[in-house]
């Protein structure tokens, strides 16, 4: 009864409320579409079957029993052209197990940077289109983030809706119909103390979690624990990386539009990647080269400024394979949007063939 008097009497009230629930329903299915489209994925990428496939097979091992029963119904053929073939046989053997003695005499670099350039790893830290919420967590820091952003969202709603009773209620209850004698009240300590004490404890309910957040997220929480140590430069307009522990650094640029790949993201990819492995606890030292720039990776849920003078640092540990995206997140200039950052995350055999490929090409 109340809602409809609302609508009836304030129609922009009315209006309102449809608008939320729209707004509610868009942001339950944005939460469900994500899974929705990994199982529709998951069943495309199943192969179809092939009911076919065994009568081919069938067929072509028939056709490989006839022919070699009709070759060995030539014994006397095979056995003449066998000894036809014998002496250019017999010197071709010698270049042959030279040219088996100098394959295998290769140097060693070359063999990790073949197999770590034959597995390609599936695109995961990448904004797609309509999405709703956060790209997926992909380290335990982003893991905290997303839970607490989703607790601050359940208390804020619940907080708009006690205040949008109260604000129905004030609405009928004191209206000029309900209500024609205006009270003459101008104070009331009860409800003063309330409205001051209650957003004050909602304050430190935020608080206390945050806090917890953020102490977990410095560097200090794997401090002499870190498996990769990596020192990240900004400068105009790219990023230099230092893996000091291996005794190398890099830059990377942003790989122009011509020149992108089928499957490479635009504004995106760069020529040279960060690698790191699964489940390993990555140090991060960030600074800067010229003006401020932010090294940001949303999937890892880090997010840091790099300042000329001054050494930041932070840490990730990435819990899924895969090839995640960034950008620098400080404007720093008139290409301040063409400074892309990527991260490929590999097993541990992989990312040590790619630093024994790294070290031969750029120590």
């Amino acid at each position: 009864m109340i809602f409809k008097v609302m609508c009836m009497k304030f129609p922009l009230f009315a209006r309102s409320f449809v608008l939320a629930l729209a707004c509610s329903a868009l942001l339950l299915l944005g939460h469900a579409a994500p899974a929705i489209a990994q199982e529709a994925s998951t069943e495309a990428q199943i192969p179809a079957k092939t009911p076919d496939s065994d009568a081919v097979k069938a067929e072509a091992e028939k056709a490989d029993v006839t022919d070699n029963k009709a070759k060995e119904t030539t014994p006397a053929k095979v056995a003449g052209e066998k000894a036809a073939n014998e002496a250019e046989q017999g010197k071709l053997l010698e270049p042959k197990q030279d040219n088996e003695q100098a394959k295998d005499a290769r140097p060693q670099e070359e063999q990790p940077a073949a197999a770590y350039e034959a597995h390609e790893q599936p695109v995961i830290g990448m904004a797609k289109d309509w999405q709703l919420g956060m790209m997926p967590a992909a380290s335990p820091v982003q893991e905290r983030l997303i839970s607490f952003h989703h607790g601050l969202l359940i208390l804020i709603t619940v907080i708009s809706l006690v205040v949008l009773v109260l604000l129905i209620y004030v609405c009928v209850k004191f209206s000029a119909k309900n209500n024609p004698v205006p009270s003459k009240n101008a104070h009331n300590t009860l409800i003063e103390i309330i409205w001051t004490v209650i957003p004050v404890l909602l304050v430190i309910a935020i608080l206390i979690p945050s806090f917890k957040h953020l102490y977990y997220m410095d560097h200090s929480e794997i401090e002499g624990k870190a498996d990769v140590t990596i020192k990240i430069i900004g400068y105009q307009w790219y990023w230099n990386y230092e893996y000091p522990d291996a005794g190398f650094a890099f830059d990377s640029y942003i790989v122009k539009e011509e020149d992108l790949k089928p499957g490479q993201p635009r504004l995106l990819t760069v020529d040279n990647e960060i690698v790191v492995p699964v489940g390993k606890k990555v140090l991060l030292q960030i600074t800067g080269g010229d003006v401020i720039h932010s090294w940001a990776l949303p999937s890892f849920g880090v997010k840091m400024d790099a300042v000329p003078g001054h050494l930041n640092e932070t840490w990730f540990q990435a819990d899924h394979l895969g090839i995640y995206y960034g950008q620098c997140s400080e404007l720093c200039g008139v290409n301040h949007g063409f400074m892309p950052i990527t991260v490929r995350v590999v097993t541990q055999e992989e990312y040590e063939a790619w630093l024994e490929a790294a070290k031969a090409k750029f120590s």
